[in-house]
């Protein structure tokens, strides 16, 4: 077995700019009672021309602009005593998901048995996803299984801690037998992977390539400020055997890796249903591509999830709402079929749903590279949109 070196594919951070204007988290939803705009108008850039807050039942509509880039921005006030509704399932009428589990993974700092190993100083990205997925999207924190190359350690998010274990191969493995005994018909699962991704040429194996997770089960040494310890791998084959027998068919893979759209084994007979219960398979870039860097440092980031979560599902660190809001027509305005007739809002509804987020940060890639050195992959088999959780603003059918 012939396993590929690992890729560390780099960007110098300041190559890796925002040049497009986008909305403040004013750009959203209110209640009727509220009077005015909450947070600033525009996140990058600067407003054509101030907008005056709207009155109940009305919206109001202005320009962000960066040098000879335009976004159009609207906030709307709901209608007094209008309660909207919205299906956190994706499909209308249906209840909403109370029981919902995360296994979150991380790893930057590797064993130093490879030039080059590290992908940077340590992890962001989990520390990100736990934040979005408690903050943003309800998971309770209990329901969070975090393992990062700090092991041992907390994230802190909305007040609350959730311990980082070891990225082990055994550990990760145990995890998705613990969520698998814990989730029912109807819960949400989420698997979230950043790190390196590896391919070999396995013996016996159906395909021409393999792919795996990079994963290891070192521990730091403090005095020589290295990880010590072996790799591990958790193969495509192995993650598709151990997912195959859930109980819920709604689960989430959002994989942040070099080669990442050749983990998608795990889609293999999930298909959408006639009641729309399907797997949501997301991966950072194509199959025989790299995966970028976008910080190297404490917390580093890959390049597609930190406009993925952090920037996409969360803005402002969580404060206003996610920036990927209105990429997608989750709006109100085509939300017909359940009997309402909402006021167009072109999608943004303070609400980040999966293939909102993922639309944001494909253009975002598409904008950094020229020659599409790094093109994201979705495939979605849920009827309509997949929303992970609610803002509380809305009453979920």
């Amino acid at each position: 077995m012939l396993v590929e070196v690992p890729c560390i594919a780099y960007r110098e951070e300041t190559e890796i700019q925002d040049s497009q204007p986008e909305c403040g988290p004013a750009a959203t939803v209110y209640k009727s009672t509220v009077t005015s705009f909450d947070g600033d108008l525009c996140a990058i850039g600067t407003v054509d021309l101030e907008p005056v807050f709207p009155v109940a039942g009305e919206s109001i509509s202005w320009d962000c602009v960066l040098d000879s880039e335009t976004k159009s921005c609207t906030a709307t006030v709901e209608a007094a005593g209008e309660t909207p509704t919205i299906s956190a399932t994706g499909i209308f009428g249906a209840g909403p998901l109370v029981d919902k589990h995360a296994i979150v993974i991380g790893i930057c700092d590797y064993p130093d048995f490879l030039e080059y190993s590290d992908i940077c100083d340590s992890d962001g990205d989990a520390v990100n996803m736990t934040r979005a997925l408690h903050t943003e999207y309800g998971f309770p924190t209990k329901n969070i299984h975090l393992f990062r190359d700090i092991a041992m350690d907390s994230v802190s998010t909305d007040g609350e801690d959730v311990i980082s274990y070891p990225a082990s191969k055994t550990n990760i493995m145990n995890a998705i037998e613990t969520v698998k005994r814990e989730a029912g018909t109807n819960s949400q699962v989420v698997f979230f992977f950043s790190g390196h991704g590896v391919t070999a040429n396995l013996e016996g194996s159906t395909e021409d390539l393999d792919e795996a997770l990079l994963v290891h089960n070192g521990i730091e040494n403090k005095n020589k400020n290295q990880m010590e310890g072996q790799f591990e791998y958790i193969w495509d084959d192995e993650l598709k055997e151990v997912f195959e027998d859930f109980e819920t068919e709604r689960i989430t893979f959002i994989f942040d890796t070099c080669k990442a759209e050749g983990m998608n084994d795990v889609m293999e007979g999930f298909n959408t249903d006639e009641n729309g219960v399907g797997r949501v398979f997301i991966a950072a870039t194509e199959e025989e591509k790299n995966a970028y860097v976008y910080s190297t440092g404490e917390q580093g980031e890959g390049l597609f999830t930190h406009y993925f979560v952090k920037n996409g599902m969360r803005g402002y660190d969580g404060v206003g709402g996610g920036w990927a809001d209105g990429y997608n027509q989750i709006g109100w305005d085509y939300r017909t079929e359940d009997g309402y007739n909402y006021p167009g809002v072109t999608g943004q509804d303070g609400l980040v749903v999966i293939e909102e987020a993922y639309e944001y940060a494909k253009d975002k890639l598409g904008l950094i590279f020229s020659s599409q050195e790094q093109v994201p992959i979705l495939k979605d088999f849920f009827t309509h949109d997949l929303l992970l959780g609610y803002w509380e603003g809305y009453q979920v059918q």
